[in-house]
């Protein structure tokens, strides 16, 4: 979340966000995800 943020700082946004299960199983990832918008595949 802190290179998603930085990036955000700079005014880029990723349309989306892969990831492997490992995350995919760490909710607190998926929900700070969901609050900035991004979307994602796990």
């Amino acid at each position: 979340m802190q290179m998603l943020d930085a990036l955000a700082e700079q005014g880029l946004h990723p349309p989306l966000v892969a990831a492997d299960a490992g995350y995919g199983d760490n909710s607190q990832f998926r929900s700070a995800l969901d609050e900035r918008g991004i979307g994602y595949i796990m």
